[in-house]
């Protein structure tokens, strides 16, 4: 890296320029040594140093004409670090349309930089934007591979909410009934038991966790009352899609009075049963 500064201040004396983090990035290793007579493990060394720059450095490089004529497989290791300077996927995705619009453009180098975009963190709707009109992507909407990349980045988000909305819900079910929480209760092993079914254990003699199947220390349970708002909720969520989607298909002419009352306390939008 000495070296490197070395030749750097020898070319700045020379021509009065200074190679700047994306040019690095842009030369070719045979070219970095002819320019500034290094060794192979420096222009390694800064070739790494000057890719870490112009990552922690983003969003403020993105305008510059240099980064818009990074080549794409160099773009695509620059989205697959760690250390990208954007603070969501949404930034990044801003940070490169000055590079996604650069005339001459090919949707073979869009497919190959945005496979490193991390496409699970992105919002759908973000996602569904790109090729749509004025979106980013929306003049490559013709080519195959792009609609492929989108279809799978889609599939991919989709798969990412149902994996989360289930671990929730696995959060909200008793591991002894598998049914949503009604009165749950945190026995001594540190779990979360529905108080019936646990408190059946017990009157059977049964003084071990049903997780761990260890003895427990005592049979003294303590409300989980949080949880049990979070059921609440859930089950009140699901009684009101239930109702609406009954009313919206004519089976139910009117509703009966806890129904009515599910929906007079759903804060969502109001259906009537005409």
């Amino acid at each position: 890296l000495s070296a490197f500064h070395t030749a750097c201040c020898k070319q700045k004396a020379a021509n009065g320029k200074v190679p700047d983090a994306i040019s690095t990035l842009a030369f070719t290793a045979g070219e970095l040594q002819s320019i500034h007579g290094v060794s192979n493990g420096a222009v390694a060394l800064c070739k790494k140093v000057a890719l870490r720059y112009v990552a922690f450095h983003f969003t403020s490089l993105s305008a510059t004409p240099a980064f818009s004529q990074l080549p794409a497989p160099l773009m695509g290791q620059l989205l697959r670090m760690d250390e990208l300077g954007t603070d969501t996927e949404e930034h990044t995705l801003i940070a490169i349309e000055p590079w996604l619009r650069e005339p001459g453009r090919s949707a073979a180098d869009v497919v190959e930089a945005l496979e490193g975009l991390r496409w699970a963190w992105l919002p759908l709707e973000a996602v569904l934007q790109l090729r749509r009109m004025n979106g980013l992507l929306y003049q490559f909407g013709c080519d195959d591979g792009v609609r492929r990349m989108i279809d799978a980045a889609v599939a991919l988000i989709c798969w990412s909410r149902k994996r989360k909305h289930e671990d929730e819900a696995d959060q909200l079910t008793c591991p002894i009934t598998f049914d949503l929480f009604e009165d749950p209760v945190v026995a001594a092993d540190g779990n979360t038991y529905e108080r019936s079914a646990i408190e059946a254990m017990f009157a059977f003699g049964n003084n071990r966790s049903p997780l761990t199947n260890e003895p427990l220390a005592s049979t003294q349970l303590t409300p989980c009352r949080q949880l049990k708002k979070l059921c609440d909720a859930q089950r009140m969520a699901g009684a009101y899609i239930g109702t609406r989607k009954r009313i919206f298909f004519g089976s139910l002419e009117l509703p009966d009075e806890s129904v009515s009352k599910v929906l007079d306390e759903w804060p969502g939008p109001r259906v009537s049963a005409s």
